[in-house]
């Protein structure tokens, strides 16, 4: 997006991008949260 000049758009999808990364990455640490909490509970 930045070559054919739509700078605002190319930042938004970046930005985007980049957080759904982020949440598949800590995905495996929430799930470990999650059975640990409920380890604890039960």
């Amino acid at each position: 997006m930045f070559m054919i000049n739509q700078k605002e758009k190319g930042i938004s999808l970046i930005q985007n991008a980049s957080i759904g990364y982020i949440l598949v990455q800590l995905m495996p640490l929430m799930m470990q949260l999650l059975v640990g909490i409920e380890n604890t509970v039960s």
